[in-house]
């Protein structure tokens, strides 16, 4: 047992021997696991923006059009079934909800965008929290100016292409400002907090009223989504599954619907963004480019060890240590390198993230999950990088030492 203890740990030696270039390798693999965890953590955002306003949202269902194709653009149908759902078993509440994107003109440089504009009948709350519409700055509850169809709350996160009169993002500064949407003369009477989404950078409420004045459809007999809650004790996979075969025999001369519930929905749309989508696609394509370039680098690292190294490995094999013995010098040393690298790729991670947050208002934060898969994701692409640079260890012959 002793002897264990005694013997020389020559991975760590060899680490510690060159600390500049030990500096260098461990640089070069900081900025591979860097690049995975920023990756990681657009893909993240995309994730949690793609979903920020369900989340908001009070539902156990929710009716939308079979043709729906994600929250900023759920088509519409019928109000009718809204009504008709309301008679089924299991079924307490259903409220309406309107969203569409609409056209924005910039007050100050005139050009338009497009902008998500949300709705509800005020006497119908739909979100989970009364903090959605507490104004940010202010602390007071803006929902009373919606009673005004002209008024609208403008979301705190709506980006500065939108015409904030600070020229960064919308405050108490702009309440009174008067804007075009879809040729339609509003006022800004305050804001809200809901969060933007990836489909459009700006959003807004307005009153049902209000709502119906913008859009080209008839928000009056149409809506974009209904809200369902259940009674207490309901399965909501259960209630989908027979609402679903109901609607399937009862187009009720208006059109069908599907039922889908709050986890099914929320999955649904992550998964569009992430997998059908370009952005979520380049991000993940990102992470595997990442982790690439980090296992090349690792190898270069490596082999150029193994390489400027070769005189003494090659005098340990004329000793008798096996080439196993070797080998579990080279893996030590990959994993060293992963330990040194990963800790200063996680604080500058933060670093970024924050900053990230801050210039461009894409929300990153990082997580257990993030932390997890990138140290394995280090330790593995060192170890894998280490298992192809040992080819080099079969050059290490005695014969050479003469």
């Amino acid at each position: 047992m002793r002897s264990i203890f005694r013997r020389t740990p020559m991975a760590l030696l060899n680490v510690l021997q060159f600390p500049v270039r030990t500096a260098v390798s461990a640089a070069g693999v900081t900025f591979a696991l860097l690049l995975v965890f920023m990756q990681l953590g657009f893909l993240g955002a995309v994730s949690n923006t793609a979903t920020i306003l369900y989340n908001q949202l009070d539902f156990d269902i929710v009716i939308r059009s079979p043709d729906y194709l994600h929250l900023y653009e759920t088509r519409n149908f019928d109000q009718n079934w809204l009504t008709w759902c309301k008679g089924q078993t299991d079924i307490a509440e259903v409220k309406p909800f309107w969203i569409d994107l609409m056209r924005w003109q910039n007050p100050v440089d005139h050009r338009f965008r497009a902008i998500a504009l949300l709705s509800y009948r005020l006497d119908q709350p739909v979100f989970l929290s009364a903090k959605v519409l507490v104004d940010p700055a202010t602390g007071e509850d803006n929902s009373h100016w919606l009673h005004n169809p002209r008024n609208l709350l403008i979301d705190s996160a709506t980006r500065k292409d939108f015409g904030p009169k600070n020229g960064k993002r919308y405050t108490a500064a702009d309440i009174g400002t008067e804007v075009m949407l879809n040729n339609q003369r509003v006022r800004i009477a305050g804001l809200t907090d809901i969060g933007t989404g990836l489909a459009t950078n700006g959003q807004a409420l307005i009153s049902h009223n209000g709502f119906a004045k913008s859009v080209a459809w008839n928000a009056q007999k149409k809506v974009s989504l209904g809200l369902v809650r259940l009674r207490p004790g309901a399965d909501a996979d259960a209630v989908v599954r027979r609402l679903n075969a109901l609607v399937k025999g009862n187009t009720n001369g208006s059109g069908m619907v599907e039922f889908v519930t709050r986890r099914d929905a929320i999955t649904l749309e992550t998964r569009r963004w992430i997998r059908e989508t370009p952005i979520g696609i380049i991000f993940q394509m990102g992470v595997l480019l990442a982790l690439m370039v980090g296992t090349t680098v690792v190898y270069q690292v490596l082999a150029t060890d193994i390489a400027n190294r070769m005189p003494e490995y090659a005098t340990l094999k004329a000793m008798g240590y096996s080439p196993f013995f070797l080998s579990k010098i080279v893996l030590t040393q990959a994993l060293y390198l992963a330990l040194l690298s990963f800790l200063p790729a996680w604080i500058l991670a933060e670093a970024l993230y924050r900053i990230t947050t801050w210039a461009a208002g894409v929300h990153i934060t990082m997580t257990y999950e993030r932390i997890i898969f990138v140290a394995v994701a280090g330790i593995l692409i060192c170890v894998l990088s280490g298992i192809v640079a040992l080819r080099k260890l079969q050059r290490a012959e005695p014969a050479s030492l003469f």
